[in-house]
């Protein structure tokens, strides 16, 4: 964590006690997080780059959080801060005083305030392996270095040490929701016709989910994998099959991938489908999406859509790219 940031973040975390003078509060409230004005960051028309957040902002999450080490609550939090220190996702930093200890294995709890003792909470920390040592208000200090190690990510570096976290009453999976760039799914006429190699795959009963700084996705039942002839008869063929492959994603639940051969050739991680997804996607459940990086054409009402291009790394460290999956 910069120098800068860990400013704007003590700013944040001043309680009423802490205020400065009335004459100094002016300079103090230019530190604190705000939401951001996104007509700045508008993308251009077929451009998919998740460019707003920019890198680097940060913002109060106006959200409670809560994790809990082998069934034993060890945060709780309305302080929490989002920083974007990549482009597809936040990472929170949840305030020292938000940290509890824990006393004969976990009971009672009391809250770690700020104080000289800090025997126990340092302890259970050290002893799991999250941080070397509790330094500031804000940020936890990992292997000597301040890190987003706070991250709430359950398949991410916390993995061994905190079983579980939740936004408010919901449990967190794969790595922080960005509150700015929500789902919404649609259901589509439209003709699309898929295209791999020489195959072709049309359908007219799509589901659309759109996501700020992602392409269209196009969610579609079993039946686009069956041939239709101009009778209407249909035939079995082309059946995808499961690969062994999941990935948690916070926004849809628990994906499943899938590989096909058409023509003899291999396709790996063609298509992912959600089987239990949340009720704000409920709809795309059991339907399957194809990875349109592999695709040879895409077309929607006879018109051709440009084929994605998988971003950079948009800022993402090699911890980061463990727990974050472009193609889902």
């Amino acid at each position: 964590m910069s120098q800068n940031t860990a400013v704007i973040l003590d700013g944040a975390a001043l309680g009423p006690e802490d205020r400065a003078p009335e004459g100094e509060q002016q300079a103090t409230e230019d530190l604190q997080p705000k939401p951001l004005d996104p007509s700045g960051y508008l993308e251009e028309i077929g451009s998919y780059r998740p460019i707003f957040p920019p890198i680097g902002h940060c913002e109060v999450y106006q959200k409670r959080i809560r994790a809990w080490h082998q069934g034993t609550l060890v945060l709780d939090t309305e302080r929490a801060i989002c920083v974007w220190e990549n482009a597809f996702f936040p990472t929170l930093y949840v305030p020292k005083s938000s940290l509890f200890e824990r006393i004969d294995e976990g009971y009672p709890l009391q809250k770690y305030e700020s104080r000289n003792d800090r025997t126990n909470i340092a302890k259970l920390l050290i002893l799991h392996k999250l941080v070397d040592a509790v330094q500031c208000d804000w940020g936890l200090f990992v292997k000597k270095r301040c890190i987003g190690d706070v991250m709430v990510a359950v398949g991410g570096r916390l993995k061994d040490y905190i079983h579980e976290w939740r936004e408010h009453e919901d449990v967190i999976v794969g790595f922080p929701r960005d509150p700015y760039k929500a789902i919404t799914i649609n259901n589509s006429s439209r003709s699309i016709e898929i295209k791999i190699g020489s195959e072709r795959f049309v359908s007219d009963q799509a589901i659309v989910l759109s996501q700020k700084g992602y392409p269209p996705r196009y969610y579609f039942t079993r039946d686009i994998f069956k041939f239709k002839l101009a009778s209407g008869r249909k035939f079995e063929a082309r059946d995808p099959r499961k690969n062994g492959k999941t990935f948690l994603c916070p926004y849809k639940g628990q994906a499943e991938y899938f590989d096909m051969t058409l023509n003899g050739k291999e396709y790996e991680n063609i298509c992912w489908r959600f089987t239990q997804p949340p009720p704000e996607v409920y709809g795309i459940k059991n339907r399957y999406c194809f990875n349109t990086r592999l695709l040879t054409s895409i077309r929607v009402d006879g018109v051709h859509l440009p084929l994605e291009t998988i971003p950079g790394n948009c800022g993402m460290s090699e911890e980061d790219q463990e727990i974050f999956y472009y193609d889902v």
